[in-house]
């Protein structure tokens, strides 16, 4: 008899993005079942075309934690609906920890968070809640490391190579992404994505920064620059290009989120911060630029050949974004001759380079 699987993943895109490299994993242990998958709003699109579960199912952790309505209509979907739970987020919520024990199955798994950032207590409250507590060895890791700790000790198949994350663009953003090229940018010439937004403000470069390196991009390596974001980038996007002296291509805020991934998937370079782009960005393979700060240094920083991490160690590093400055200067030190130092290493690395 197939059992029903649920897997539980409410935090950001990136987030989601480093999951994707679980999924063929988990769904190999749970290949006769059927297994639903809780996203956020903003993520589910990425999953539209995974082949690796049966059915997706979108909750607001925010609006779950203050509309009293909107969370019991959310249980009313998920209580009794399930025999094995899956928190499949390290750094747990209260909202995770609340959906996964409302309900009620009979199997609940979690990792045991051994994060320092203020929840600890909440944390160690909640792991009654869960059948299975997954162990993690260290506060400080990558991602895709502790999965693969996650994946064996439920006993799911744990391949000798590292995880992959992995993507799934349509067809149909595949050819959108080709016309856009063909209408807009020479096909004799490569293109950058520059994706200067990030999900809170301290993570935030310079204008004037990016400028400068947009500047050596276009000039020097001939490149045409795409600049993508959400609504809320529009005014740092203008920002950029009133300081620039060249020509920028602004996509900010009217594409969606499959034609961003398959955009990217055709570009030469991507240059942005620690955020979703820089994820979806070296997932695909190309050559990737990412402005980091320390406040998670070594969770979300891939080592990789087609990669670079950009920053500006400090000994406060590790502060869950808690600054003790008046502004990020790990990521204020950074200059752009740091930035632009590093994208004549990697394309000369992986032979980009197009010069007028």
């Amino acid at each position: 008899m197939k059992k029903r699987i649920l897997l539980l993943r409410l935090d950001a895109i990136g987030d989601f993005v480093l999951f994707t490299s679980m999924l063929p994993h988990l769904r190999n242990k749970f290949q006769d079942d059927h297994i639903t998958l809780i996203l956020h709003p903003d993520v589910a699109p990425l999953a539209e075309y995974c082949p690796y579960v049966d059915n997706i199912i979108v909750i607001d952790q925010k609006q779950y934690a203050v509309d009293r309505n909107y969370a019991e209509e959310i249980v009313k979907k998920v209580q009794g609906q399930f025999d094995v739970t899956v928190n499949t987020m390290y750094t747990r919520t209260w909202q995770s920890d609340n959906i996964i024990a409302r309900t009620h199955a009979p199997i609940k798994i979690g990792f045991q968070c051994v994060d320092t950032d203020g929840e600890q207590k909440r944390r160690s409250n909640e792991e009654i809640l869960y059948t299975h507590l997954v162990h993690t060895t260290k506060e400080w890791m990558f991602e895709l490391d502790r999965y693969k700790q996650f994946l064996g000790e439920i006993s799911a198949p744990v391949p000798e190579q590292n995880l992959k994350p992995e993507l799934w663009i349509s067809d149909k953003d595949k050819l959108w992404a080709k016309n856009y090229i063909q209408a807009n940018l020479p096909s004799k010439n490569k293109f950058t994505i520059l994706c200067p937004g990030a999900g809170f403000d301290t993570k935030l470069w310079s204008s004037q920064s990016f400028a400068r390196v947009v500047d050596y991009l276009i000039e020097d390596q001939s490149m045409h620059i795409v600049i993508v974001g959400s609504e809320k980038d529009k005014a740092l996007a203008s920002s950029i290009m009133v300081n620039t002296k060249n020509k920028i291509h602004d996509l900010t805020g009217k594409i969606t989120l499959n034609q961003f991934a398959a955009l990217a998937e055709q570009s030469s370079l991507y240059l942005g911060i620690d955020t979703a782009g820089f994820h979806i960005a070296w997932t695909l393979g190309i050559p990737t630029i990412g402005i980091f700060g320390g406040g998670h240094f070594g969770r979300f920083t891939p080592s990789l050949p087609h990669v670079r991490i950009i920053h500006h160690k400090m000994d406060c590093y590790n502060c869950y974004w808690h600054c003790i400055y008046d502004g990020t200067k790990c990521i204020t030190s950074i200059t752009p001759e740091n930035v632009i130092t590093a994208i004549d290493q990697l394309l000369r690395k992986n032979n980009k380079i197009v010069r007028g």
